[in-house]
């Protein structure tokens, strides 16, 4: 669970910081 808070944590920040970024993370990181 606390992995999973992370991860939420830091999701959020970049989300924040650069939306766009977070998604080509996604798509590089869910494949």
């Amino acid at each position: 669970q606390g992995m999973s808070d992370a991860y939420t944590w830091a999701a959020g920040i970049a989300l924040g910081w650069d939306k766009w970024q977070d998604e080509e993370w996604e798509a590089r990181h869910v494949a």
